[in-house]
């Protein structure tokens, strides 16, 4: 039996990256044998173990064999006399598909380090058809490396536009997409992830339900140009998200509520079956970008109904990160007003009122009727 280091950990210690997760490989071995070692068994389609100590990922050495349509559609076999290179083949990328013995001697026999060296992502073998997934992963990890000079080798790039071209993307779950996304969302430069995308036609695939126009969401320069500044500023994925689609469907903004954009955002990315919290606050920030940069204009009664919408009063963290999304567009200029609205809003007691003999609807109406004059005050002022 012999144990490799493979993969990403593998690619990183040669970029001179930190090393997040470490997984290995088993040769010439039979799943009793990392049964009787105490490992505990986790995978469904071919055996994969626990370390009883570190708890990191072992697999047997595998190949995969397509039998279907779609990311889903192999068969793996798996066997004592399963090659290392043989694992190794069925890889997406060279620089994924190096190795590490025990002595620390690389092996790598597609050329991964030399890939490295001239900053390329390229595919390993033609297999790389047989997995439409590989083209989120390759945008995905385009994004995390681009800073450092990496580019999708164009031999790939083609191979990326034929998955996109013979329908089979379109088999991968909506749920994986996301994960993708909200993956590609956390690394160092995302608007590639995005880009990629749209250049090999993947989006009509993805979001099959949007218009053709709708597309161009994806390209347009000034939602790249403003989504690259957000990347820039702050790095939580939720804010980025909505600073994408802040521009995406909603540039040049509009006077008052957009309700289109809101409604335009928040069904595209149920769509993609985002988590409630980039559903709601990427549409409300496509909606109600405008109370931002046209406050004075607002009525007060509309204010305080946002401040409700976005939850702010009982999570006023959220205020501050539409007024940082806002301000990737239009400037930090009218942050300050909005802590105070907040504020003033908040500091309205129901007590005051209870003690008065308010209850029920009334009590709501009277507590409302402060707030908006609380928020007129400042307005006038």
């Amino acid at each position: 039996m012999q144990i490799y280091l493979v993969g990403g950990a593998v690619r990183d210690k040669y970029l001179g990256l930190p090393i997040k997760d470490r997984d290995w490989v088993v040769v010439g071995a039979q799943p009793q044998a990392l049964l009787s070692l105490g490992y505990q068994p986790v995978g469904k389609d071919f055996p994969v173990f626990l370390h009883p100590e570190t708890h990191e990922e072992y697999a047997l050495a595998r190949t995969e064999k397509k039998t279907g349509a779609g990311y889903t559609g192999f068969t793996c076999e798996y066997s004592p006399d399963i090659s290392l290179e043989a694992d190794l083949q069925r890889r997406d990328l060279t620089i994924n598909a190096m190795a590490e013995s025990s002595t620390g001697t690389l092996i790598d026999p597609f050329g991964g380090q030399q890939d490295l060296e001239k900053k390329l992502l390229k595919h390993v073998s033609p297999a790389f058809v047989e997995d439409p997934l590989r083209v989120l992963r390759v945008a995905r990890l385009l994004a995390r490396y681009a800073h450092l000079g990496f580019q999708i080798a164009p031999e790939t790039f083609t191979l990326m536009k034929k998955l996109c071209a013979n329908g089979e993307l379109s088999t991968v779950s909506k749920e994986r997409v996301w994960q993708e996304l909200q993956r590609a969302l956390t690394e160092t430069q995302p608007w590639h992830f995005f880009e990629t995308l749209y250049h090999c036609n993947a989006w009509p695939s993805l979001l099959p339900a949007l218009d053709p126009a709708d597309y161009q969401i994806f390209q347009q320069p000034q939602t790249l140009h403003f989504f690259q500044k957000a990347c820039e500023q702050f790095t939580d994925s939720v804010q980025r998200l909505s600073a994408f689609f802040l521009t995406a469907v909603n540039y040049p903004v509009t006077s008052h509520a957009n309700l289109a954009a809101q409604q335009k955002t928040k069904r595209l990315l149920n769509q993609l079956k985002a988590p409630r919290i980039y559903v709601e606050f990427s549409s409300f920030v496509a909606g109600y970008h405008t109370l931002y940069f046209d406050l004075l204009n607002w009525p007060a009664e509309h204010i305080l109904a946002a401040f409700k919408q976005l939850h702010a009063f009982h999570q006023p963290q959220k205020l501050d990160q539409f007024i940082q999304v806002c301000g990737v567009v239009d400037g930090l200029y009218g942050s300050e007003i909005f802590t105070q609205m907040l504020l003033a809003c908040r500091n309205v007691k129901s007590e005051h009122y209870l003690q008065r003999g308010f209850t029920g609807i009334l009590l709501g109406q009277r507590i409302e009727e402060a707030q908006c004059a609380a928020i007129q005050q400042l307005l006038d002022g």
